[in-house]
């Protein structure tokens, strides 16, 4: 007999759920159902967007290949263009390397992510904000509560399991970022850009003699940090949510 696992529902019920494979198992004629469905969008709609890689390369006609140049195209043409035209930058200057300065790296790289993650973030807390009664607040006013106090005592407390579970997943992307510095980094930066994961990958494909038993070590204390910051989360998840995470 399977064994079933238990489940917390949100007011605290425990309830029994049937393992995962025999749920897929049971519903298997409507998996069977959506899967052409799912191979038809992921060729239209998916597949070409395949093509979009070239516009980070350098791609022209003639028998030499594309060769990859990150966000040149973007920054050292759009944005020197974009200061000749406000007048920061003289007709006869040269461009600004933005993503081969030391100096400018790490603002453009934390600009980039800032852009590239606010609007899913936004989606989640918005989300979760539509699901809070509205009686909660209209209590809150007829006892006389400021708006702090009905932020301090309805919202934030409505918020506490997404703002756990966004922490949680921001930890596992930073501790697995690579390809968004990979593509934007270079030799002139390295030493202002580099995170665990190129380190490693530098240390194991860009050099003569690799050393893989240090490049191993160095994946092992990345391992090590992780452990440590979700023990630190499973630590704030008691403090606000009375159950852990682990």
């Amino acid at each position: 007999m399977s064994k079933k696992t238990k489940m917390v529902t949100s007011t605290g019920m425990e309830v029994r759920q049937k393992p995962l494979k025999l749920r897929i198992w049971n519903n298997r004629g409507h998996y069977l159902m959506f899967l052409p469905v799912f191979i038809f969008v992921l060729i239209v709609n998916y597949w070409p967007m395949l093509g979009i890689r070239y516009a980070f390369m350098e791609y022209k006609a003639g028998p030499a290949g594309p060769s990859w140049t990150g966000l040149t195209h973007f920054s050292t043409g759009m944005l020197n263009g974009l200061l000749r035209e406000w007048g920061i930058l003289g007709a006869n200057d040269s461009n600004i390397h933005f993503l081969a300065t030391s100096s400018m790296w790490r603002p453009i790289f934390y600009l980039i992510n800032i852009w590239k993650e606010t609007g899913w973030g936004t989606i989640i807390f918005l989300a979760t904000l539509a699901g809070i009664s509205p009686e909660l607040y209209e209590a809150a006013d007829i006892d006389g509560a400021t708006r702090f106090q009905k932020m301090r005592y309805v919202t934030l407390p409505a918020l506490s399991n997404t703002i756990i579970t966004v922490l949680i997943l921001n930890l596992a992307k930073v501790l697995n970022l690579f390809e968004s510095v990979f593509v934007l980094y270079n030799p002139a930066v390295y030493n202002v850009s580099d995170v665990i994961g190129t380190y490693i990958y530098r240390q194991t494909f860009s050099v003569a003699r690799p050393d893989y038993g240090y490049s191993t070590a160095v994946g092992l204390f990345r391992s090590l940090v992780g452990c440590v910051l979700v023990l630190i989360c499973n630590r704030a998840s008691k403090k606000v949510r009375g159950r852990g995470i682990v």
